[in-house]
């Protein structure tokens, strides 16, 4: 608590005039002082208030007071005893003499028996003095109840005896002990409350005094400090006519913008005493801006991204530079939009830290005002309050699964058992700022290998995963920013047998020869039987570029798709690989502008794809790499249309979640339709894409013909007008009609009716 130079003069004054206090106390009423957990009491002398005993025979020891005690464990001091000759004091249950229990730490000073006990709650207790080789009483009064707690305690005798209880032989109970409770002159400060804000120049300030119940003192006088980072902003000198308590309300003015706290301090005393006193603790309060209107959930789990705003009011004349979130003690950015007037909208938005168990979270706004020459002002508003819960994710038999992953023989698919799991799995819900983690390391897994989460929510993933075999070559796959949700996605690993596998460097450089570091590579396997690529492997390059990939080579297809920073840089032709140099290589350049084609469409997120077609080959292709971690399947529709009802060329699909399907059309003509989907239950049609193969007589058909015709009759009737010219004429349209396939005419035809032109053109020339 700050103090003023005066008030160090005040309490000076008061110690000098407390000495006065004490001659007096000591022959009206005892006063005990409360020193923190120290409670006190005094007793008086039956003698000092000309209080006739019922026997003299034992007034070499007397005086004691009976206890119940309501509190556990407080501390007393008993004060002011007249026996001079006491050397002992003793403490015994009321009727129980034999457990008298001597209190070891007892001070006789004069007529003072100081000491301190803990009593217990509940339990009923005699205090008492005696000399050695005297006897001794003690006063007790059954239906009075000491609560023990930390208050000044006045003990006074009453007129008595009003009974007399001989207890043990030659000692004799002689005094009632009343009590009467004296609660210490105390100042409590109402408003503003502590850590409030005030936004305006001006505000009123309260405070009370209590009643005492005594009526040895009244309050007289209060003075209000205010202080700011220079020392005393405020004081405020309030008089009162005597009151045993007071309720004060005075307004004070000419803040400015600046964080201040602030006390009181209560003056109390009578015709021969004074004295003061301070409010247990200073309140703080800010002058500036307030805030309303604030928008959270109470209730958050872990690593989500939470948002959080309020209304700001700003006191007049007062620019706000800057504001931050304090979140559990960690500082965010924030920001601002100005609403119209002082008025603005402070928001911020990230992500939450991570709990063992349900944690309740502090956070509060930061309000940052300039002050120039790199001067700032800090307000802080009022603290609220977030429940945080705990996500998890781990390996299980039943639940919310949301992973399965099974290994499988890439050369034939058949199903390996007791295969080897090795993973660290990264897993969030917000933007991945804040992730938890979460590693297993099986040796044995039986068939396949089940993950849970809980809560029920979507999760994010990024994996590392190595999976491996006695006899096969070890691999790698990995999650990338993956969605986990309880729709399982069951993820295949493929192993190759280490007497057929061939170890390659493959190396990815970019347009300008750097290397590609940090990408991913999908290695498909292409199968004749379904007419399916599988990701039979995945690797991420180094900082030079280099990663290394395992195939059959010579004999089966692969194709290669290099993936970084959700764009897809890189797709191989499918081909064989074989090794034509040692170490066996294969570099792979990335185009600049391959990135442009691959990118997301509408709503499908974490979806990057190509459906392409070439026209020397005659096949459509669809590539797709879903890092969701919701693929059911991909699949490629591909049709015709007749014009009466659809004839279907294709319909593959594949459940991996990175697959490439392919369809060739070579034996179909006219309008041909390409369809990719991917299926996240539901299935979404990711893109439509058509063309047009043999073009006018697939789309005319008998129409062609009608259209052959009319041409045809108008070459002859030129003709009528010039027969040579008519015959060249005819001749090169059937050719013409032939070529654009409008209609169709065979290569017999065409050169009959050419070879007969020719002879009608001789007849005529002769």
């Amino acid at each position: 608590m700050l103090k003023s130079k005066e008030k160090q003069q005040q309490n000076s004054h008061t110690e000098r005039r407390r000495a006065t206090l004490m001659i007096w106390a000591i022959v009206f009423v005892g006063v005990v002082l409360c020193f923190s957990s120290l409670s006190s009491a005094t007793i008086l002398n039956s003698n000092a208030h000309g209080i006739t005993l019922g026997s003299t025979s034992v007034e070499t020891a007397r005086e004691g007071m009976v206890i119940n005690a309501t509190a556990d464990s407080a501390s007393w001091k008993v004060v002011k005893h007249p026996l001079t000759t006491a050397t002992k004091c003793y403490l015994a249950e009321v009727f129980n003499e034999t457990t008298m229990t001597p209190i070891t730490n007892v001070t006789f000073i004069g007529d003072n028996a100081t000491f301190t006990y803990n009593f217990i709650n509940g339990s009923q207790y005699i205090v008492y003095v005696y000399s050695d080789g005297a006897g001794y009483t003690r006063n007790y009064n059954n239906s009075v109840t000491l609560p023990i707690i930390n208050e000044t305690i006045i003990w006074e005798t009453r007129a008595g005896p009003t009974s007399e209880t001989a207890y043990t032989t030659g000692q004799t109970i002689y005094d009632i002990i009343d009590i009467i409770m004296e609660v210490p002159f105390e100042i409590n400060l109402i408003s503003p409350l502590d850590n409030s804000v005030i936004t305006d120049i001006g505000s009123n300030f309260t405070i009370e005094g209590n009643d005492s119940t005594t009526s040895l003192f009244n309050w007289t006088n209060a003075t209000y400090y205010i202080w700011n980072t220079t020392g005393i902003f405020n004081e405020t000198y309030i008089d009162f006519a005597d009151n045993e308590s007071f309720i004060n309300t005075t307004y004070i003015d000419d803040f400015v913008l600046g964080n201040y706290h602030w006390n009181a301090n209560g003056c109390y005393g009578n015709s021969t005493d004074y004295n003061c006193t301070w409010a247990a603790d200073n309140y703080t309060f800010a002058v500036g801006a307030s805030i309303s209107n604030l928008t959270y959930n109470s209730t958050a789990y872990e690593t989500s991204k939470q948002y959080f705003s309020g209304i700001l009011e700003l006191l007049p004349g007062t620019d706000l530079y800057d504001v931050k979130v304090i979140y559990n003690g960690t500082e965010h950015d924030g920001s601002l939009k100005l609403l119209g007037g002082d008025k603005y909208l402070a928001y911020s938005s990230f992500d939450i830290n991570s709990v063992s168990s349900v944690t309740n979270y502090s956070f509060y706004f930061r309000l940052i005002y300039s002050l120039g020459a790199g001067a700032f002002l800090y307000q802080n508003s009022t603290e609220f309050y977030q429940n945080v819960y705990p996500i998890n994710f781990s390996q299980c038999s039943a639940g919310n699964i949301t992973l399965n992953f099974s290994a499988y023989n890439e050369e034939d698919l058949t199903s390996i058992n007791n295969f080897s799991f090795y993973a660290t799995f990264e897993y969030w819900l917000g933007s991945g700022d804040v992730r938890k983690n979460f590693s297993i390391s099986n040796s044995s897994v039986p068939n396949n290998l089940l993950f849970c989460m809980n809560p029920n929510l979507t999760y994010y993933s990024d994996a590392k995963i190595q999976y491996e075999k006695t006899g096969y070559v070890k691999r790698s796959y990995y999650l990338i920013n993956s969605s986990l949700t309880n729709t399982t996605n069951n993820i295949g690993l493929y192993l190759l047998n280490k007497s057929v596998s061939t170890s390659f460097i493959i190396n990815i450089i970019d347009d300008v020869q750097f290397a590609v570091e940090n990408a991913y590579i999908y290695i498909q396997r292409y199968y004749p039987g379904t007419g399916l690529f599988h990701t039979i492997e995945m690797a991420k390059t180094d900082n030079s570029g280099n990663t290394i990939g395992h195939f059959e080579a010579e004999t089966e297809d692969y194709k290669v798709i290099i993936f970084k920073d959700g764009v897809i840089l890189y797709e191989s032709e499918m081909a064989k690989v074989f090794c034509g140099e040692t170490p066996c290589t294969l570099n792979f350049q990335t185009e600049p502008a391959a990135a442009i084609t691959w990118k997301n469409i509408g709503d499908l997120a974490n979806l990057i794809w190509s459906l392409v077609y070439n026209e020397a080959t005659k096949i459509w292709t669809y590539t797709y790499v879903d890092t969701s971690g919701t693929t059911n399947y991909g699949r490629l529709l591909v049709y015709t249309d007749d014009g009466n009802s659809r004839i279907v060329i294709c319909n593959n699909t594949d459940t991996s979640s990175a697959a490439t399907l392919t369809c060739n059309v070579t034996d179909y003509k006219g309008a041909i339709y390409a369809e990719a989907y991917i299926s996240r239950s539901p299935e979404i049609l990711v893109w439509l894409e058509s063309i047009i193969e043999s073009t006018a007589k697939a789309i005319f058909g008998m129409e062609g013909l009608f259209w052959a015709t009319i041409i045809l009759l108008i070459i002859g009737l030129i003709g009528t007008w010039n027969p040579s010219i008519g015959i060249v004429m005819m001749i090169a349209g059937i050719i013409l009609i032939s070529y654009l396939q409008i209609a169709s005419f065979g290569i017999t035809t065409i050169i009959g009716i050419t070879f007969i032109g020719l002879l009608l053109l001789w007849e005529i020339k002769k």
